[in-house]
């Protein structure tokens, strides 16, 4: 399932999330007993918190491959952290005999396994989701890797088994025949119909994942799934003034990508089911003849018609983007990109037929605008390429829609820094639009991009005192149902209620035999369907050694989703609670309430 991912969830801008995508950055929530929600990024920065010094172990032992028992020379050996902040992995080299030593482990738990050509990795299972969160697939690291606990004091002896991966090769060639040089794969892995990218070696593959001098690739250490494969021609898009931290970066093009055996759309592409050990050979891509156009325009400002300079444009296939994501392209930080001359022009070159979606960004300076600087919120266009250039695209941004309205207690003063924002629903949804409440509760967001928007709000440190009631706007329950933006909407009147009437819901977890269950997670969703979508509504809790967790928060009913163990204070997609909703345990309370309530774990957890 699903749920069996760790995770850390990062509401950012498209522009922020093109410059961290090369960063993979996996921090696990760590939830004390108490009160918990999400914490969300509040468009600045994100606080972790610090640790006092404290005592290290070591962690040694032998590699063998799984099967024969024999050892694993030479390769890396990794631990990924599970109950804390950092250090994201720690790393150890085999000897001759397979044996290792990793020195100042701090206490924690950790998958321990190797990372290395032709064996499954742990980095086989980052699921990188438009960087709003990054995910291991717990349930999938177990079946290939050993989890450890170490107290920090004393050293821990482990016997680490290397899994052979699957492999897949195959040859890319153009119509004509001739071998396809040089050419960068892609390799996604496909679960129902998402699709997630595929890492062998983060500080290798870009250069391992390319075809030789006959055209041929060889993709190895693939653990047991169903893969779909691409191949590229290395192309530049950028003309004009070339975005450096996009083009620079690019390897291929993600927009001339063609899949196995012959098609641009992933949707088309034929699946490749393989087994760890297995060999898939023949797995050969032709690279149809195809015409290539220039894709260009001018951005203005939508009320004074002048031209926009510096802005930041983006251009990726439709159905990647919504079928995918922008993560899904492991030669480049995102997709191909440019910014806009002085006269606002920008233009793409060598783009192939097809369904595209053009993005419009402020500079990544934005954020600390001159006096003289022209405010725009970020923009998206589609297009379709058909059989020619298009070359006078006007795209319009600034004078955005604007959403108006106050924020109100009940029975006290108002708490201070509270934070809006407005987010989409999806694969693709993040941030799209902020503000913050004004000490007399006014507030205004401007610069709304048009689509079907969700309020969302964040009280900071008043999270425990306080929580949200209700979201109104012309009879609408905007806690239950999006606000439907075009592009010059004005909005005015919505209603933000809070109130001091938190409910404390204690949770017992105990296993079928009546014993506690310490040290687990614990997320609680709303029983509403209709705001599963809400994923700042969800609160989260860790049990303590007496199996015992005490999380405040809004009043109602809510299903307990009790967490793979190790797995802290996950953040769950409506498609996550659809797939456990119906076996989930129930508790509810009303406002000011307080009670306790047992969840029994099934035998087989």
């Amino acid at each position: 399932m699903l749920l069996d991912g760790l995770r850390v969830r990062v509401p950012l801008s498209h522009s922020q999330f093109l410059q961290v995508t090369s960063l993979i950055i996996v921090a696990f929530t760590i939830c004390s007993v108490g009160v918990h929600r999400a914490q969300r990024n509040t468009g600045n920065s994100i606080h972790f918190q610090t640790k006092e010094k404290e005592s290290l172990s070591s962690v040694y032992g032998r590699v063998v491959y799984y099967g024969s028992e024999q050892p694993a020379r030479r390769i890396r050996v990794v631990m990924r952290s599970l109950t804390s902040y950092g250090p994201e992995q720690l790393t150890g080299i085999t000897n001759a005999r397979g044996e290792f030593r990793i020195a100042g482990v701090p206490a924690g738990r950790y998958f321990i396994g190797v990372n290395g050509r032709g064996v499954v990795s742990t980095d086989s299972f980052i699921e990188l989701d438009e960087a709003r969160e990054n995910r291991f697939d717990v349930t999938e690291l177990r079946k290939y890797f050993e989890e450890v606990e170490v107290d920090g004091r004393t050293d821990k002896q482990v016997v680490i088994r290397a899994h052979r991966g699957g492999v897949i090769t195959g040859k890319v060639s153009y119509a004509n025949g001739d071998a396809a040089v040089d050419h960068p794969i892609t390799i996604l892995r496909r679960k129902g119909n998402r699709y997630s990218m595929f890492w062998i070696n983060l500080t290798s593959m870009a250069y391992m994942l390319v075809t030789d001098d006959r055209g041929v690739f060889r993709v190895t250490g693939l653990p047991t799934g169903e893969y779909v494969v691409g191949a590229t021609p290395m192309i530049e898009h950028g003309e004009l003034i070339k975005d450096s931290t996009l083009e620079v970066n690019m390897v291929g093009s993600s927009l001339a990508m063609t899949f196995y055996p012959s098609t641009s759309l992933i949707t088309k592409a034929t699946p490749i089911s393989i087994e760890a050990g297995e060999e898939k050979t023949g797995v050969d891509i032709t690279i149809a003849d195809q015409q290539f156009h220039t894709v260009a325009g001018t951005v203005r400002a939508r009320d004074d018609h002048k031209p926009i300079a510096s802005a930041r444009i983006t251009i990726i296939r439709k159905e990647s983007y919504e079928k995918v994501g922008r993560a899904f392209w492991p030669y480049s930080m995102g997709m191909p990109g440019v910014n806009t001359d002085e006269q606002g022009r920008w233009r793409f070159g060598e783009v192939p037929d097809g369904r595209y979606i053009i993005f419009v960004e402020p500079p990544t300076e934005y954020d600390q605008p001159s006096t003289t600087t022209k405010r725009y919120g970020s923009k998206q266009q589609e297009i379709e390429v058909s059989g020619g250039n298009i070359n006078n695209l006007l795209i319009e941004v600034g004078d955005d829609a604007t959403i108006a309205g106050t924020v109100v207690v009940e029975s006290g003063p108002m708490p201070a820094g509270i934070y809006l924002w407005l987010t989409t629903e999806g694969i693709s949804s993040g941030v799209s639009a902020n503000a913050t409440v004004q000490p007399g509760g006014r507030f205004v967001i401007r610069n709304v991009p048009a689509a079907k928007m969700y309020f969302a709000v964040n009280l900071e440190q008043d999270i425990e005192r306080f929580y949200l009631k209700s979201i109104t706007w012309n009879g609408k329950d905007l806690l239950r149902e999006p606000l439907d933006i075009t592009a010059d909407t004005k909005i005015d009147g919505v209603k933000i209620v809070l109130s001091r009437e938190v409910a404390s819901f204690t949770i017992r977890v105990r296993n079928n035999r009546g014993e506690p269950v310490p040290d687990v997670s614990l997320t609680l969703v709303s029983s509403d369907r209709a705001r599963w979508v809400r994923r700042e509504e969800q609160l989260f809790g860790n049990t303590n050694a007496q199996g015992n967790c005490t999380i405040i928060g809004a009043p109602g009913e809510y299903l307990v989703f009790v967490l793979p163990r190790g797995v802290q204070g996950s953040t769950l997609e409506k498609d996550e609670i659809e797939q456990g909703a119906a076996q989930a345990p129930r508790v509810s309370l009303r406002p000011g309430e307080r009670r306790t309530f047992d969840v029994v774990l099934p035998p087989d957890r």
